[in-house]
C-alpha cells in the first residue's frame, strides 16, 4: 500500500529589499536644494550646470546583491498544488496530482464470485480461475494479501490487484493457454481448486476478508463454472445462493470471467 502526500513549499523570511543611498553624510536627509541646476539621477536646465557649485544633491540607486522572494506588487509566490483541491476518494491519496494508494479490503468488501474447478476444453492445470468482487464503495488493493485453502495451498499476491468499486478481478494458474480466459493475475501452481469438496480463503493483513467452502454438490460442472448471484455478498456461503454458468467464454467453457454474473 503505498502513501505519499505533497509537502508544502514554504518562503525565506530573511528578504533583503532594494534601498536608496544619498549623498548626505550619511545622515539620510536631503538638503535643501537651491538654484535651477538641481540634479537627481540626471540633469536639468542648462547643460553646463555643476552641480558641486549649485548645491544640487546627486543620489543614485544602489541594488542589493540579494534577490527578494517577492514579486514587484508585493505578493508572495507559491507553487500550485495539483491536490488542492483534493480530486481523489479515500482511502485513497492524492500525489503530485495522481490518486494512488487504495487500502486493503476489510472483511466481505471482497468477496469470492465465480470458480471455475473443472475446466473442459484444457486441463485443470492450465484453465482453473477464480473471480473476486469489490462489494464497497472505494477501490481496494490485493498486494500483500494471500490465498489459502484449510491445507497446504498458499499464494501471497506479489504485484497489484486493484479492484474498483462494484468491479471484479480474475485470478488463475496461468496466464496463456488457459482455454481463453484475461487473467488479472497468475497464481501458479500454488493454489488448485478441488473438483469436489474444497475451501478457498482471502486474507489481507492476517484477517480473512472472505473465505468459501464449497462441496462436489454445488452447482458447477464440467467445463461450467459456480456463480454467485448478483448481491449476495457476503452471503456467498449458501450454496442456494449459486448456480452453474450458461454464457460461453473463451474456446468454449461456460462462465463470465471478469463480468456481472447472471441472476441463479
Amino acid at each position: 500500500m503505498l502513501l505519499g502526500a505533497l509537502g508544502q513549499l514554504g518562503c525565506d523570511a530573511d528578504v533583503d529589499s532594494p534601498f536608496t543611498a544619498v549623498s548626505a553624510g550619511g545622515t539620510g536627509t536631503v538638503p535643501p536644494q537651491t538654484g535651477s541646476g538641481t540634479t537627481v539621477g540626471g540633469s536639468s536646465g542648462s547643460s553646463d550646470t555643476d552641480p558641486q557649485t549649485s548645491g544640487a544633491v546627486t543620489t543614485e540607486a544602489v541594488t542589493s546583491t540579494t534577490s527578494p522572494t517577492t514579486d514587484p506588487t508585493g505578493a508572495e509566490t507559491t507553487a500550485t498544488d495539483p491536490c488542492t483541491p483534493d480530486p481523489c476518494t479515500a482511502p485513497e491519496i492524492c500525489v503530485d496530482g495522481v490518486c494512488s494508494g487504495a487500502a486493503a479490503p476489510m472483511p466481505g468488501e471482497v468477496v469470492f464470485n465465480e470458480l471455475q474447478p473443472n475446466p473442459d476444453v484444457v486441463t485443470d492445470e492450465q484453465g482453473e480461475w477464480l473471480e473476486l468482487h469489490n462489494t464497497a464503495a472505494v477501490a481496494v488493493e490485493l498486494n500483500g494479501c494471500e490465498l489459502s485453502d484449510q491445507g497446504s495451498d498458499s499464494h501471497t499476491i506479489v504485484s497489484s490487484i486493484a479492484i474498483e468499486p462494484g468491479g471484479f478481478a480474475v485470478l488463475g494458474r496461468v496466464e496463456a493457454a488457459n482455454g481463453g480466459v484475461t487473467l488479472d493475475y497468475a497464481y501458479g501452481n500454488d493454489i488448485s481448486l478441488a473438483n469436489g469438496d474444497d475451501e478457498i480463503a482471502l486474507r489481507c493483513g492476517g484477517v480473512v476478508i472472505d473465505e468459501l467452502i464449497y462441496s462436489a454438490s454445488w452447482p458447477f460442472g464440467a467445463g461450467a463454472s459456480a456463480q454467485l448471484t448478483p448481491g449476495a455478498g457476503p452471503s456467498n456461503d449458501d450454496p442456494a445462493q449459486w448456480c452453474e454458468a450458461t454464457t460461453v467464454y473463451g474456446d468454449g467453457d461456460l462462465g463470465s470471467p471478469g463480468a456481472a454474473n447472471a441472476p441463479c
